[in-house]
């Protein structure tokens, strides 16, 4: 069961490659929060007052092959070199150094000599893509037995 989970939520992301010289633009992401009203759907639906996302920015990123991509909000940024790949997770911070790029992010920091990127990406989680796996995958696991039950 807990590989069923694994799997749908592994395709719940969407990545977008980017040119290395894009790379600087990660700093103009943002999302902004204030107080608004929350719904909650349960049992004993209520409404009430909390932390609600007001805005997020969205930023042209220009890909290897030249297409634009719009990208919404904050992304994961993957760097690959010659020797790994590194990722850095949201909220990322980029200085451009020259010859190479400071990266720093909420899981690490560290240079990144441009003549070393052969590849780099933006990833970030699919909400609704996300739910519906989740209510999918749920529903694939009550239904047999909830068919079961009822069979008796």
């Amino acid at each position: 069961m807990r590989h069923l989970w694994v799997i749908v939520l592994a395709g719940c992301y969407s990545t977008v490659a980017i040119r290395p010289t894009e790379i600087p633009k990660v700093n103009q992401m943002d999302e902004s929060y204030g107080t608004g009203a929350v719904y909650s759907p349960t049992s004993n639906p209520s409404i009430s007052i909390g932390t609600v996302q007001t805005g997020e920015s969205h930023i042209d990123f220009v890909a290897p092959d030249g297409s634009v991509s719009n990208v919404p909000g904050y992304a994961d940024l993957f760097v690959t070199t010659r020797q790994r790949t590194y990722r850095f997770r949201q909220i990322v911070k980029v200085e451009d150094e020259g010859d190479r790029f400071m990266i720093r992010s909420s899981s690490r920091t560290g240079e990144v000599p441009k003549g070393d990127i052969v590849a780099t990406e933006l990833r970030q989680l699919n909400k609704v893509e996300t739910a519906l796996a989740v209510a999918g995958a749920a529903l694939a696991l009550t239904a047999p037995l909830v068919l079961l039950l009822v069979a008796r």
